[in-house]
């Protein structure tokens, strides 16, 4: 089975697997570099006319022609949502009680191995949660949308109780979109601020404007 990261320390992993307000991931992965050696031979700009899903991806028609691109995760891809050995333990504490069988089993079987402190190495099966893919396309990071901006984590305060404390009255009193750590007026200069943190997208990547896949999910009951 497949499995997939979304960052805790800004709340997007809590944002697909418990709030569930988070069902898009824009990814910057290998297959893309096909696009940008194309793009340099074309001499101009590439352009996505059309897109079509297949079995191992997505093929583009562009103003060079079709290319096919073949996808780290399909549709209908059940990919399992990495956490680290000691955040499941956590997670099947809270589930089923501290001193649970699935638990303390659960501690007393992995403590110690190289997943335990660290999500790369997780086995997929041992994952409590996942999502099912349910949409791909191909586009330019700033190409998204206001709404696809409210799919991938960020949210409007509702009220003064939702802003954190640490914000200044000024930036409290604008009742804008929650970024990471501060306020902002629009839902994209929120996206853009949390692509732009360290293990999200990092410093520079919405400058960069690179193109992504856009993947749609949703959590499995």
């Amino acid at each position: 089975m497949k499995r997939i990261g979304f960052n805790q320390h800004y709340g997007l992993h809590d944002a697909v697997v418990v709030t569930e307000t988070k069902t898009k991931t824009r990814r910057m992965e290998k297959c893309l570099g096909a696009l940008y050696k194309t793009e340099e031979e074309l001499g101009e700009p590439l352009v996505i006319k059309q897109q079509v899903i297949t079995l191992d991806g997505i093929v583009i028609k562009t103003n060079a022609g079709l290319m096919a691109l073949h996808t780290n995760y399909v549709i209908d891809d059940e990919v399992s949502v990495k956490l680290s050995g000691k955040d499941i333990y956590r997670q099947l504490q809270q589930r089923y009680g501290d001193s649970s069988d699935a638990a303390l089993g659960f501690k007393e079987m992995y403590q110690g191995m190289t997943f335990w402190t660290n999500k790369m190495f997780t086995p997929a099966d041992l994952c409590l949660d996942k999502v099912l893919i349910t949409g791909i396309r191909v586009e330019r990071l700033q190409d998204i949308s206001d709404e696809d901006c409210m799919k991938e984590g960020i949210y409007r305060w509702k009220d003064m109780e939702d802003c954190p404390k640490s914000l200044s009255e000024i930036q409290r009193n604008r009742f804008g979109y929650y970024g990471v750590w501060d306020a902002f007026s629009t839902p994209r200069k929120a996206f853009a601020d949390l692509i732009d943190k360290p293990g999200v997208g990092g410093k520079g990547t919405w400058e960069r404007n690179p193109w992504v896949l856009v993947y749609s999910f949703k959590k499995i009951k």
